[in-house]
């Protein structure tokens, strides 16, 4: 199924190749996306709502919580503070005490592994919660 022009845009940031294979599959034909391996500091930056074509949902795997990612993650939100972004984490005892820091961060934390299909579902429900077109209103 070809998705609509005017349709959703995602921007998942995921390291594993066979993870964004899963993801390519679950999404297609329902939301365009654009796939980076990792935060950077040049991603972290970006307006990603104001992008050209706009982005409506963000999917983040974060690796780590270092210091370094943690500024990279609020650089992300504090320059898109509309942009509905999700984090995947590791199901393991830091991340678990770290969940609700990490979900003032985020509109919600995926602890993986992870069904692919509910999590696509997810991301297409945030993105239509933005408004009419599904992206943030200006």
């Amino acid at each position: 199924m070809k998705v609509p022009p005017e349709s959703y845009y995602a921007l998942v940031i995921e390291s594993d190749p066979f993870v964004r294979g899963v993801l390519r599959e679950v999404l297609e034909g329902k939301v365009h996306v654009r796939f980076e391996e990792r935060l950077d500091v040049e991603i972290a930056g970006r307006c990603w709502s104001a992008a050209i074509p706009p982005v409506g949902v963000a999917l983040v795997e974060l690796p780590d919580t270092t210091p370094s990612t943690l500024r990279m993650l609020v650089r992300l939100r504090a320059g898109n503070p509309r942009l509905p972004l999700v984090l995947t984490v590791r199901y393991d005892g830091g991340y678990q005490l770290a969940e609700e820091s990490l979900a003032g961060l985020s509109d919600g934390v995926v602890f993986r592994p992870f069904e692919a299909a509910a999590l696509a579902n997810t991301l297409c429900g945030l993105a239509r919660e933005r408004g009419a077109t599904g992206w943030p209103e200006s």
